[in-house]
């Protein structure tokens, strides 16, 4: 058998060393795809259940403009109007309370998208939306009560019976 030259054997050890560290490098990166991929997971399957939870329910509100809201103050109705944005999460926790009340009473609440209504000078000026959730309650064409960010389903109630006189307080 043939003797090999000195520099081989020493070429030969430094593949090896040099593979044994790409295995373990490559054991490395699998693990960290792994874990990476695992966070990803998780949070997309948070960010679902959330989302499904937040605002799940339609809408059973009346979906009008600013301007179908004036007409009827003018007209003196008495109605509630919410003012809402599609986008917004304290609007969406308040959906299953504005629709709990639809469902119990029969009674329509108007509804505005902030963002989607045309005459912005009238809801700023004429309303006086300064964010949303905004709730007017309107009695007779004039504001009795309103409501700006989350409320509670009693507290909404309580108030709504007032203005259509169906309280017993």
């Amino acid at each position: 058998m043939e003797k090999l030259p000195p520099s081989i054997p020493k070429r030969m050890e430094i593949l090896n060393k040099n593979l044994l560290i790409l295995f373990e490098w490559s054991d490395f990166v699998k693990k960290l795809i792994v874990f990476v991929s695992a966070v990803v997971t998780m949070v997309i399957i948070g960010y679902i259940s959330v989302s499904n939870l937040v605002g799940s329910e339609p809408a059973l509100y009346k979906k009008v403009s600013s301007d179908q809201i004036k007409k009827m103050k003018e007209e003196q109705e008495t109605f509630i109007a919410y003012f809402y944005q599609e986008n917004c999460a304290p609007c969406k926790q308040v959906n299953p309370i504005i629709n709990d009340y639809i469902q119990t009473t029969g009674k329509d609440i108007f509804a505005v998208d902030i963002n989607a209504d045309k005459n912005k000078n009238l809801l700023m000026e004429g309303f006086n939306i300064e964010g949303t959730p905004t709730v007017i309650f309107i009695s007779s064409g004039k504001e009795e009560n309103r409501f700006l960010s989350i409320f509670g389903k009693d507290e909404f109630k309580n108030t709504a019976d007032l203005i259509y006189g169906d309280s017993d307080i």
